[in-house]
């Protein structure tokens, strides 16, 4: 693997998670409105209660982090200004830090997901969607409710599950499409 496409396999990776952040914020907020009863899936979304259950998010009052509207990216932005900064985000300072940490981290598993592609081919296959399934299955399943930032998986019913699911799916799919046409154009 010659560095040079390692350096264009990162690149094109995190244009191509950072778009499909935005494509995956416009397919979940259309499936919120169509599934009014369900409009927040688990794992990187709002816990039902607004509680925290355990891990890093217990550590904080519970003013401090959890609002039933808050999600996922909210809470780890919260969290981190109140660790890091020792300062408490206002509602739309939560909602600012919740974008920039959704951006963050779509741009950063796109790039991992382009380093991944150069390095093995096979790691591309199915235009996405196993990537898109990886990082619900690891993001969402397991990692966000073991930080306390959303109930535990197996407390929503398999159809939150499902709805949950194809916002990633479609994240997959977008990212490996750019990544494609970007790494392409390099």
């Amino acid at each position: 693997m010659r560095p040079k496409s390692m350096v264009k396999g990162l690149a094109s990776g995190l244009v191509g998670g950072l778009a499909a952040s935005w494509v995956m914020n416009q397919v979940q907020s259309r499936l919120s409105s169509a599934f009014e009863d369900t409009n927040k899936p688990h794992g990187a979304q709002s816990t039902q209660d607004g509680s925290p259950r355990h891990g890093v998010a217990s550590e904080l009052r519970k003013r401090d982090l959890d609002d039933e509207d808050d999600n996922a990216a909210e809470r780890t932005a919260n969290f981190v200004a109140a660790k890091v900064f020792d300062h408490e985000l206002s509602e739309s300072g939560k909602e600012a830090g919740g974008e920039l940490a959704h951006y963050l981290f779509g741009a950063t598993t796109g790039a991992i997901y382009g380093a991944a592609s150069e390095l093995m081919p096979r790691a591309a296959v199915a235009a996405g969607l196993p990537f898109g399934a990886a990082v619900w299955l690891i993001a969402d399943e397991i990692v966000v409710p073991a930080l306390g930032l959303s109930k535990p998986a197996n407390e929503y019913p398999v159809s939150k599950h499902a709805i949950a699911l194809s916002s990633p799916l479609v994240y997959g799919l977008t990212t490996d499409f750019l990544r494609r046409l970007t790494r392409r154009a390099l």
